[in-house]
């Protein structure tokens, strides 16, 4: 059976792919992470054979560094759709990212780009976390 056939996998990658297609919005944030949720859920509770399991971590990998990669494509001036991303590639997403940096070493330098050019959002939304104003 081709992985793609199984519902579950068939619906994550469809909602990658809208996920995608609407990338910088908070409901493509969303999409990512609940996708990303769906395949670990399903890889966890149905122990899928070892070609399934690898062609959902393939997917995993594939979208992350999709998501990496349009990191650079927000504009400062969207902080927010840039939190939403970073927070689901950091939290949700870790333990993909980290596969994927050893695979491909540029994703650090994309990250921290990224990270320089949001800099000042970041700093400020740490001086409000610091003195309780948020």
């Amino acid at each position: 059976m081709n992985p793609r056939d199984i519902p579950e996998i068939r619906e994550a990658d469809a909602a990658l792919k809208v996920a995608e297609s609407s990338f910088p919005s908070r409901e493509s944030a969303e999409m990512f992470r609940d996708a990303f949720e769906s395949l670990d859920d399903f890889a966890e509770f149905c122990s899928p054979r070892a070609e399934v399991a690898q062609f959902i971590d393939n997917l995993k990998l594939s979208y992350a560094r999709t998501i990496v990669k349009r990191l650079s494509q927000i504009d400062t001036k969207d902080f927010d759709h840039y939190i939403y991303y970073t927070i689901i590639v950091f939290v949700r997403m870790r333990p993909t990212l980290d596969k994927l940096s050893v695979i491909d070493p540029e994703i650090g330098n994309m990250l921290a780009e990224c990270k320089v050019r949001f800099r000042p959002q970041i700093e400020d939304l740490v001086r409000q976390f610091q003195w309780g104003s948020v």
